[in-house]
C-alpha cells in the first residue's frame, strides 16, 4: 500500500472512527509491511492516535467483560482489544527492524501507549517487553537506547521498572541465549545502570519528582508502604490515609513513589549486573563508579563484600580500584578482613606509581599505615617497600616513596632502628674466651685488611719476641759467641714463626670475610653484612624479615640523578 493510500485510511479512521473502523486491519497490514517505511510510518502514527484516543473514550475495557452473552457494544470493545494487542506485537517487532529512524519513532510510539492507558496507570508489561528488546537485541541501534536514557530516565517510575527489569534479565541471564552473550548484556546493563539516578527524586518531597504516566501530577498516585515497615509506621500511615481518603477518593498507592522500594530496586539491580562476567574494561569502570555512587544508597553494602574480595585478590589495578569499596565497607559498616594488610602490601608494586588512580590508591594507603595499631614488623615491611620501589620508580614516585618512608617512621618510632642498623657481623660464643674471641673479631671486622693483618701479625709474634729477648740477655752475660749463634738462630726461628702466624691470621680474616658475605656465621646463624636479609619478593609482610634489615636505599636516593629526589631526601 502506498503512503497517500495509507494517509487517507488514517485520516478516515480518526475522523469517523465507529464508521471507518474496519481500516484498522487494513493499517495493521501496512504496518508489517517494513519495505515501505513511509506508508509504515503513517499507519503507526495513525493506529497511536486512535488507540490513544479509544482509551481516552473508554472505547477498549481495561478488564474482560463477564457473562455468557455479549453485548454488541462488548463485543466490540473486546475486538478493539484484540487489535490494540496485534498493533503492540508488531510495535514489538518494529523495534528490532534494522532501520535506526523507524526504531526511533516505535520507541516514542511505545512510550506513549505506556502511559495512554488511564491517567496514573503504568503499563508495565508493555514496558518490559520493550526493555527487553532493547537490551538484549542486536539489531538495536545506539541512538535507539540512547533516546530511552536521555528522554524517559528522568521519570521515576520509568527507572523504577527499568531498575526491576535488569534484575531479572540478569536472573534470566544464566539460562542459554542466542541473542547476547552474557558479556554483550553485561555491557549494556551497565550502560543503563549508570544513567540511572541511585536517589527516587532530586530532594524528599514528592513534588520534586517526574512520573510518565503522569499519577504525581495528577495527584492520584501515593507511595505504597515500605515492605519492612514498623507496627509504629504502619498506624501514622494508616492515619494519614483516613485523613486524606476525603479528599483525594482516587488516590492510589504504588511501589515506584516508595523511596525504599525504590532503593531496594537499585541494589538489586546492580547485585544483578556484578553477577555476570565483566570484561576487564568493564569491570574497572564498574569499580571506580561503586564506592561513591552505589554503596551509598544501597540498603545493605556488605553484600557487595564478596565480590570486592574477589577484585581485592586478584590484584593489579583491579585490586587498587576494589580498595576504595574494601575501604568504605572497614570504616563504616563494619566489615572485618583479617588479611587486609597482606593484600594492601601485594598491591604495592611498581606500577603503582605509573597507574591512573594512583592518587586514590596511595591515598587510601597512607590512611590505613597511620593507625597506631599496625604492627611493628608490618610498618617496617611498608617502609622496606617503598624504599625498594624508590630505586627504580620516576621522580616524582620516588618522592612519594621518601614521603610516606618519613610519614611511617614517626608515626612507628619503634621501626627507626632501620635508620641506625649496625652492619657488623659477631657470632654468638660461649664462656669467657667466648666473649674476648667476639670483642677480637669485632675489633678486626671494624679495621682495614691491612692492618687487620698487621694487628694479627703484633698480637701473635709479640709474646715470643719478649721470650727470646729475656733469653738472649741471660745467655749474653756468659758467654759472647754463643750467644750470637743462639740470636742468629732465635731470629730464623721467629722469622718462621711470624710468617705462620700472618698465614693462619690470614686464612682466618678470608673465612670470617667468606661468611659475613654470605651472611651465615660458623653456627649457622644468619648475618646481615654484604646481604640485606629482606625478601621482597615475599607476599607476607610478617615473614620478608624487614625490621631485621636496614635502610641503605636512603643513601643511595641521597646521590639521585633528579634534584627534586635528593633535595627532599636531604
Amino acid at each position: 500500500m502506498k503512503a497517500s493510500e495509507t494517509k487517507r485510511l488514517g485520516e478516515e479512521l480518526l475522523r469517523e472512527p465507529v464508521k471507518r473502523i474496519n481500516n484498522i486491519p487494513k493499517l495493521l497490514a501496512s504496518v508489517g509491511a517494513t519495505a515501505d517505511e513511509g506508508s509504515c510510518r503513517c499507519a503507526l502514527q495513525f493506529l497511536k492516535l486512535f488507540f490513544l484516543a479509544s482509551f481516552e473514550h473508554r472505547s477498549i475495557c481495561a478488564q474482560e467483560p463477564t457473562g455468557t452473552a455479549l453485548s454488541p457494544e462488548n463485543q466490540l470493545h473486546a475486538w478493539l482489544k484484540q487489535k490494540y494487542y496485534s498493533f503492540c506485537h508488531a510495535l514489538e517487532g518494529l523495534l528490532q527492524a534494522p532501520n535506526n529512524n523507524l526504531q526511533v519513532s516505535v520507541l516514542n510510539a511505545i512510550m506513549e501507549l505506556v502511559r495512554g492507558q488511564q491517567v496514573g496507570v503504568f503499563d508495565t508489561g508493555l514496558f518490559s517487553k520493550a526493555l527487553i528488546i532493547l537490551l538484549q537485541s542486536q539489531t538495536v541501534d545506539a541512538e535507539t537506547l540512547q533516546l530511552l536514557l536521555s528522554k524517559y530516565m528522568p521519570y521515576a517510575d520509568v527507572r523504577f521498572y527499568t531498575l526491576r527489569g535488569i534484575h531479572k534479565m540478569s536472573e534470566d541471564s544464566l539460562r542459554p541465549s542466542a541473542v547476547l552473550t552474557r558479556e554483550q548484556l553485561g555491557r549494556r546493563l551497565f550502560q543503563v545502570l549508570a544513567a540511572v539516578s541511585p536517589t527516587l527524586s532530586a530532594g524528599t518531597a514528592s513534588e520534586d519528582m517526574q512520573s510518565w504516566c503522569g499519577a504525581i501530577e495528577a495527584g492520584v498516585v501515593k507511595a505504597a508502604p515500605a515492605p519492612g515497615e514498623g507496627s509504629q509506621q504502619r498506624r501514622k500511615r494508616k492515619r494519614e490515609q483516613a485523613l486524606t481518603a476525603e479528599l483525594s477518593p482516587l488516590l492510589g498507592a504504588v511501589q515506584w513513589a516508595n523511596p525504599a522500594a525504590y532503593k531496594r530496586a537499585f541494589s538489586e539491580a546492580w547485585l544483578g549486573l556484578l553477577t555476570l562476567p565483566l570484561p576487564a574494561d568493564l569491570l574497572k569502570k564498574v569499580l571506580v563508579q561503586l564506592h561513591s555512587t552505589v554503596m551509598p544508597h544501597m540498603p545493605n553494602p556488605l553484600l557487595l563484600s564478596d565480590f570486592l574480595t574477589r577484585c581485592l585478590d586478584e590484584g593489579g589495578l583491579v585490586g587498587m580500584l576494589a580498595l576504595n569499596g574494601i575501604f568504605t565497607l572497614v570504616t563504616k559498616h563494619g566489615l572485618e578482613y583479617p588479611n587486609f594488610y597482606s593484600r594492601l602490601y601485594v598491591l604495592l608494586q611498581a606500577p603503582v606509581f605509573r597507574a591512573k588512580y594512583r592518587a586514590q590508591f596511595l591515598q587510601l594507603a597512607d590512611i590505613f599505615l597511620s593507625s597506631g595499631m599496625v604492627p611493628a614488623y608490618t610498618a617496617a615491611a611498608f617502609i622496606k617497600k617503598f624504599a625498594r620501589l624508590a630505586l627504580t620508580a620516576p621522580p616524582a614516585g620516588a618522592i612519594i616513596a621518601i614521603a610516606f618512608i618519613h610519614n611511617l617512621v614517626r608515626r612507628h618510632p619503634s621501626c627507626s632502628v632501620l635508620l641506625n642498623k649496625p652492619l657488623s657481623f659477631t657470632p654468638p660464643t660461649s664462656g669467657a674466651a667466648g666473649a674476648g674471641a667476639a670483642s677480637t673479631a669485632s675489633q678486626n671486622a671494624a679495621i682495614p685488611p691491612a692492618a687487620n693483618m698487621a694487628a694479627a701479625a703484633t698480637q701473635t709474634s709479640l709474646p715470643q719476641a719478649l721470650t727470646n729477648g729475656h733469653s738472649k740477655g741471660h745467655v749474653q752475660g756468659d758467654d759472647t759467641s754463643s750467644g750470637a749463634s743462639s740470636s742468629q738462630a732465635d731470629g730464623d726461628s721467629s722469622s718462621r714463626s711470624l710468617a705462620a702466624d700472618e698465614a693462619a691470621a690470614n686464612d682466618a680474616r678470608v673465612q670470617t670475610q667468606e661468611a659475613n658475605m654470605s651472611g651465615v656465621g660458623s653456627d649457622g646463624v644468619t648475618g646481615s653484612v654484604g646481604q640485606d636479609v629482606f625478601d621482597e619478593h615475599e607476599a607476607d609482610p610478617a615473614k620478608c624479615r624487614a625490621i631485621e634489615s636496614s635502610l641503605w636505599e636512603l643513601e643511595s636516593l641521597r646521590n639521585h640523578y633528579y634534584h627534586a629526589v635528593s633535595y627532599i631526601h636531604a
